[in-house]
């Protein structure tokens, strides 16, 4: 979280695009702390996300693995409001 944030606050603002190729865990955790999510809030244009399911509908043989393996931290970062 600490380079995280080191690094977005030498961003310009709305200037930084997430990538999301794995499982949001860190993501999710970096909302949760307020310092990083505010500056989430301001650095970051976009977030892109890999996966193909909604997190609710989590059935191992229909789930894509990003959403499979850490479905909750999907839902907390698709539901983050001040992220969309």
């Amino acid at each position: 979280s600490d380079e995280v944030s080191k690094f977005l606050m030498d961003q310009p603002d709305q200037s930084v695009d997430l990538m999301c190729l794995g499982p949001m865990t860190n993501v999710a955790s970096w909302i949760e702390c307020d310092k990083t999510r505010l500056l989430l809030e301001n650095k970051v244009a976009e977030i892109w996300i890999m996966g193909g399911n909604k997190p609710t509908s989590n059935l191992e043989s229909k789930a894509e693995f990003n959403f499979y393996t850490d479905p909750a931290s999907s839902a907390k970062v698709i539901g983050c409001k001040s992220l969309n």
